[in-house]
């Protein structure tokens, strides 16, 4: 079971590792390698997506107690 601290804290993982992907991806943006900076882009919005996942279930947590990994 994952109280809401530990979730939340896994929500902001995700959202740094967001960032970290998009600061590679307009590095290589600035790079022209276009296709890898597409990709890693694409995967920096999907870190995003966890993140807001993970927040949510947070709050979720909060209110109305632990959750299970599942």
């Amino acid at each position: 079971m994952l109280d809401a601290i530990h979730i939340i804290e896994g929500a902001f993982y995700a959202m740094e590792q967001a960032g970290l992907l998009l600061n590679d991806a307009a590095t290589l943006y600035a790079e022209r390698q276009w296709p890898s900076s597409l990709v890693l882009a694409v995967f920096s919005l999907e870190e995003l997506g966890k993140a807001e996942m993970l927040h949510q279930r947070g709050i979720e947590a909060a209110n109305s107690g632990p959750k299970s990994k599942e």
